[in-house]
């Protein structure tokens, strides 16, 4: 409702109004102005009354809210209520549709048809140590490959009890209950060390793929299929700029800027090229220069290309991570031959970025 200051003046805001326990007036602000939202109340007024309704011919039909059990619902639907939350904006997350809505999946098809009471303490530790992968290490010791990846299913499903348990949705959050029997029942994941590369170990990678490239070449490919060539553009380009694979590969061509570089006398001598870098990881985007190194790649790609194509694509189709691993798999297996300590080092695609 709205409310009158001592001065009565209406203050500028909605109002909730109720009644204590002991009959005094209580107000709590929505933060809605009145001049903006004149019919706020009316309408907030008439979903009461709409609610309150129903709740009357349930109570008439023999429903005791203080004896409904807590933990009916479905794994499933409390999920679907979490990602709609609109506090939280799940779905509009960035990270959604390439990694959070996988690991959902993945939950949910385990989970979906459990009712939240079901999924006890040992439930949900028989399935994480289910997917538990364990190898021995050189002095006989056992660590958790995956460690990474069942980390992430733990903070999902204790972020999704957590807020389910607010809700009253469920009455119990089994990851907590893990960690209270004992904390380390969820893996360390193994500190990765910095991957540092030489010139030599670099040189080795350039002319193993120069091998792959001649290889392909001579057989039959799909025209679908990555070219070597292309791959090494790829590659070069996140060494020189420290891109991430996937921030390299969404490059448009229409990303790219240019600044007039002017002498003394004000006369244009050159340019300097810029790249925008679209919102990934952190969610935020950036505009980095282009080195000179770099430039002889992008005009080489970008040739024959509209502004909205992609910068690396095969057939103008958009590349992914996934599609780069497997000619670096090739690559590494190549360039040890030539130096054997590269293998060793466990150096990934996605290190490029850091070297």
């Amino acid at each position: 409702k709205e409310r009158i200051g001592r001065a009565k003046k209406s203050r500028p805001y909605w109002y909730f109004y109720w009644l204590s326990q002991d009959g005094r007036p209580r107000w709590k602000t929505t933060r809605f102005p009145v001049t903006e939202y004149p019919d706020l109340a009316a309408k907030k007024a008439a979903v009461i009354e709409r609610a309150r309704a129903e709740l009357q011919t349930r109570l008439n039909d023999g429903y005791d809210p203080s004896k409904v059990p807590i933990g009916n619902m479905k794994f499933s639907e409390v999920v679907e209520k979490y990602l709609d939350d609109p506090v939280l904006k799940i779905r509009e997350k960035i990270s959604f549709p390439r990694n959070i809505k996988q690991k959902i999946d993945v939950l949910k098809a385990a989970f979906g048809s459990f009712e939240t009471r079901r999924m006890t303490e040992k439930e949900v530790s028989e399935w994480f140590n289910a997917r538990r992968k364990l190898v021995k290490d050189g002095r006989g010791r056992e660590s958790c490959v995956n460690a990474w990846n069942l980390l992430e299913y733990k903070g999902h499903l204790d972020r999704i009890f957590r807020w389910a348990k607010k809700k009253a949705f469920a009455g119990n959050n089994p990851i907590q209950e893990i960690l209270d029997n004992n904390p380390n029942f969820f893996p360390t994941p193994p500190r990765r060390q910095i991957v540092t590369v030489t010139d030599e170990e670099i040189s080795a990678m350039l002319d193993a793929m120069q091998k792959l490239e001649d290889q392909q070449k001579r057989l039959m490919v799909h025209p679908d299929r990555i070219p070597v060539a292309l791959f090494r553009d790829v590659f070069l380009f996140r060494l020189y700029q420290g891109t991430r694979v996937q921030e390299a590969l969404d490059i448009q061509i229409n990303d790219f800027s240019r600044k007039e570089v002017k002498d003394r006398e004000n006369r244009v001598v050159g340019f300097r090229y810029f790249v925008f870098i679209k919102p990934g990881k952190t969610g935020e985007g950036r505009t980095i220069p282009l080195l000179k190194m770099a430039e002889e790649i992008i005009w080489r790609n970008v040739e024959n290309k509209a502004p909205e194509d992609f910068l690396f694509s095969v057939a103008g189709k958009h590349l992914k991570t996934c599609n780069m691993r497997r000619l670096f798999g090739k690559t590494i297996a190549l360039a040890s031959q030539i130096v054997p300590n590269l293998k060793a080092k466990g150096l990934r695609f996605y290190d490029l970025r850091h070297l």
